[in-house]
């Protein structure tokens, strides 16, 4: 992989294993080089066949190479959550989103698929949004949510989403939030 700081794991439809990883540069300035290498080989250990690394970074098409999330969708698409937007990757080509696409914040921290298609997408600082597998995107409103400061989220088997913030626990049934901090006994 592209570094040994490994922010997050995911194995695509055709067992593939993807890494987000990143290293600091020692060059004046200090910087960031990572970016998402693919693991070509079999997951399970075996070195039969081809083994080794595909790496991507904003030279493929990838919006930056701080990535901080990922996740595989139903059509077997990467979504890449990065410190400066999230990017999708079909196979060939990669299509990345900002704020101008529906984006809250252009700092993802976390991103989650559904059954249906759709990817949730947490910031850090601008709460959430939805977007399904026809690019609509949502806005899920911090209104009701225990802080905007969203470090990741999980659907629970009724399809709410519970979200891990700065400030407690939120979850969203779709209409209602009901947040839990530490007064609550958190």
């Amino acid at each position: 992989p592209l570094g040994d700081w490994i922010n997050d794991l995911a194995v695509d439809t055709d067992g593939r294993l993807w890494v987000g990883a990143l290293r600091y540069a020692l060059s004046k300035p200090v910087s960031v080089v990572g970016g998402v290498s693919a693991y070509t080989g079999d997951v399970s250990g075996s070195t039969a066949g081809d083994v080794g690394w595909t790496n991507y970074t904003t030279d493929n098409g990838l919006i930056s190479d701080y990535v901080t999330a990922l996740a595989v969708d139903t059509a077997g698409r990467i979504w890449v959550g990065t410190r400066h937007g999230l990017s999708m990757f079909d196979g060939k080509r990669w299509r990345s989103y900002t704020r101008a696409d529906g984006l809250p914040n252009l700092s993802v921290t976390d991103v989650a698929t559904d059954p249906a298609g759709g990817v949730w997408v947490t910031t850090w600082g601008g709460g959430a949004a939805y977007v399904d597998g026809t690019n609509a995107w949502s806005y899920i409103t911090t209104v009701g949510m225990a802080d905007r400061v969203v470090n990741a989220l999980a659907e629970d088997a009724a399809g709410g989403i519970w979200f891990a913030t700065a400030g407690g626990v939120s979850h969203f049934d779709g209409d209602l939030w009901t947040s839990y901090t530490a007064l609550d006994g958190l």
